[in-house]
């Protein structure tokens, strides 16, 4: 850590009252220099430019006595924040410094003698104010590890209340080992610190700190994640796709009555298995289609042919804002077939599990989603996490029963996606017309380095496999 001195100083120009303020300086080696402005003010006349430490103020102000009192007191709290800070963060620079002496003038004075506003208000107040910039699934995240997080401090003596100064590494990796000892495991804990990071990344990013500049003033750059263990991402080959489709479709069955617009007759409601076989194989077809996506599809997303007949999908991804535009096979024109009805809405869903009367049913377009009031997002997010929590349920028993995949190997909607870039991987050896730059526009990756992830876990293994197949000649 670098040394960091401490200077007091006059502003270079007086306020509108006449008067010159006291500044505090901060300064490190190396580094451009951080002030902070005092409630202390005087005129210029009377200010020693020596500065001679406790004689600030020449002896011809009247209360030169106090006012050098109140430097010194001034100078001490600043200090002491300071070093406060850098217990938490040795990186920490005087320009932050000065960003965060910045936020807590802001403050009401109770909350500044406390140290700041109660720190899980403010991450809850800066997750909101992103609005449409993040996900109405993502802020529901964010916000959902912010209630963690406040439950974990329930137990602390830190309390509730918590200002920002409050949260350390040590406090963090005291959360980690809460989570664990609570049965989770390293990649839950792990996504439950990314979450709370974020959001805490969220309220730097409403006090001024420069994205690049988050890191070096956050707590958890000085908490390491837990080790997790490698994953098997299953997929699906043709054979086992076969082995999904049944001969015979069967998507109903007989319960109590359900509000719905398919004109089935009384009395049915959806038959989980039939759906989670047939949403696997939708959203592998369908360019690795998520299932999130899939269950918010619309009639307008499909070009239909003459017949009436989808043959095109035009979409955007809600998670990333990509868009999918591809033509459909006959193998997935065949397979929509089943569920499609001629002279539907288009603007109706396609699938029967959302309400179309609810009132998040009129944003159709990422825009108007993102755009919806939170409690509508929320509701419909949790709608369609708990549509795809069932699915996927039944979707594991499906692999372990019919499929012989382990018990302890989870199939899910998502390894449609894995399916499909499977594929790919094994058709760009086959076919030079298709690239890396193909591969990620079908997946629909923000970025090359999402898609090298979903091909570095299959090219490994399809080493292995080469490597055991030498050896046994």
């Amino acid at each position: 850590m670098k040394k960091t001195t401490f200077d007091v100083e006059l502003a270079d120009a007086p306020g509108r009252d006449g008067l010159y303020r006291v500044r505090i300086r901060i300064y490190q080696p190396g580094e451009a220099m951080g002030r902070t402005t005092t409630a202390i003010a005087l005129p210029k006349r009377d200010w020693n430019t020596k500065k001679k430490y406790g004689f600030w103020v020449r002896t011809s102000h009247p209360d030169h006595a106090s006012l050098n009192s109140d430097i010194e007191v001034a100078l001490k709290r600043v200090r002491e924040q300071v070093e406060s800070w850098q217990s938490e963060n040795p990186a920490i620079t005087p320009r932050q410094c000065t960003d965060r002496f910045r936020q807590l003038a802001k403050l009401p004075a109770d909350q500044r003698a406390a140290g700041g506003a109660p720190l899980l208000d403010l991450m809850r107040q800066a997750v909101r104010s992103r609005g449409t910039q993040i996900s109405p699934a993502t802020r529901q995240n964010r916000l959902d590890h912010i209630r963690n997080f406040e439950g974990y401090l329930k137990t602390r003596p830190e309390g509730v209340q918590m200002p920002q100064a409050a949260l350390t590494p040590e406090l963090i990796r005291g959360f980690q080992r809460h989570m664990t000892a609570s049965g989770n495991k390293p990649s839950s804990v792990n996504n439950a610190l990314f979450a709370f990071r974020a959001a805490y990344h969220d309220l730097l990013g409403e006090q001024g700190v420069a994205k690049k500049a988050r890191m070096t003033v956050s707590p958890f750059v000085h908490v390491d994640a837990l080790t997790e263990e490698k994953r098997t991402i299953q997929r699906l080959r043709e054979k086992d796709l076969d082995a999904l489709r049944p001969d015979e479709w069967v998507l109903w069955e007989k319960g109590a009555a359900r509000r719905g617009r398919y004109p089935v007759g009384p009395g049915l409601i959806p038959a989980v298995e039939g759906w989670a076989r047939w949403c696997y194989l939708a959203c592998y077809y369908q360019a690795g289609m998520r299932i999130g996506d899939l269950i918010r599809s619309r009639y307008e997303w499909y070009e239909c042919d003459e017949g009436g007949l989808p043959v095109r999908l035009a979409y955007q991804m809600l998670k990333n804002g990509k868009w999918i535009r591809i033509p459909l096979s006959k193998t997935a024109q065949a397979h929509l077939a089943v569920i499609w009805r001629k002279g539907a809405s288009p603007t109706e869903y396609l699938l029967p599990f959302l309400d179309p009367q609810a009132p998040y049913a009129k944003a159709r377009t990422r825009q108007q989603i993102r755009a919806l009031p939170e409690a509508l997002a929320d509701q419909l997010t949790n709608t369609v996490r708990t549509i795809a929590s069932n699915l996927n349920q039944k979707l594991h028993d499906i692999g372990w029963k019919e499929l012989g995949l382990p018990e302890d190997v989870r199939l899910k909607m998502h390894s449609a996606r894995h399916s499909l870039a499977d594929k790919v991987r094994r058709a760009m050896k086959v076919d030079k017309r298709i690239g890396p730059t193909d591969a990620r526009d079908l997946l629909g990756h923000s970025t090359f380095k999402t898609t090298e992830g979903y091909f570095d876990d299959l090219d490994q293994e399809s080493l292995d496999s080469a490597a055991s197949a030498v050896y046994e000649v």
